[in-house]
């Protein structure tokens, strides 16, 4: 974490080099904008190793970078959603990849959250990109997970809901061949960020 500080204040002092921070994932090539957070638990999250590169973040803090024109990735999941645990680890592979941290927003936090549509400030988040979301059988725009968000200069580039066409998580695992699939997505949506 101090690495991580130390390497945001030296980018806001003297501007974003291109040399790489020892020990960090490296995403800062152009706007220099790093998500600060403490590391997500993750330990339930079954296929995922403790070297990760998720952080904790919320709604209002992804709110607020947007309207501060960050560039950044949030994930919103939870540990017992099936395609979430299959999701998480790819994600991970190709935010390591493109050199991106992921802000984590843990969307069953608790037990008397039920809901993707309970977490705090869903409101909030329906208003300003709900447009990305499916609407549920009553016409509410609804968070299905794992849902990923790649924003440039605080405009939503690409969303990605589930994992990969035809995978369903209750049935089976994905292929080694989905997988791949899942990858090359998320690396073509890590793409448009530094367009």
């Amino acid at each position: 974490m101090k690495k991580l500080l130390c390497a945001v204040c030296a980018c806001i002092l003297i501007g974003c080099s291109t040399d790489p921070v020892p020990d960090e994932p490296q995403g800062c090539d152009t706007d220099c904008e790093v998500i600060i957070g403490e590391d997500s638990d993750m330990s339930g999250y079954t296929e995922l190793g403790e070297d990760h590169v998720f952080v904790d973040t919320s709604v209002q803090e992804m709110l607020r970078d947007m309207e501060n024109g960050q560039t950044f990735v949030v994930y919103f999941g939870f540990v017992n959603c099936p395609w979430c645990q299959e999701a998480v680890p790819v994600l991970n592979d190709a935010a390591k990849k493109a050199g991106y941290r992921v802000g984590y927003i843990n969307t069953l936090p608790t037990e008397d959250i039920h809901s993707n549509i309970e977490i705090p400030d869903y409101d909030l988040l329906t208003e300003a990109v709900g447009e990305f979301f499916p609407l549920d059988d009553e016409g509410i725009p609804h968070l299905y997970t794992p849902f990923v968000f790649f924003i440039r200069d605080g405009k939503v580039q690409e969303v990605h809901q589930g994992t990969v066409e035809g995978h369903d998580a209750h049935e089976r695992r994905m292929t080694a061949e989905e997988k791949e699939e899942l990858g090359r997505i998320y690396d073509q949506c890590f793409e448009t960020l530094k367009q």
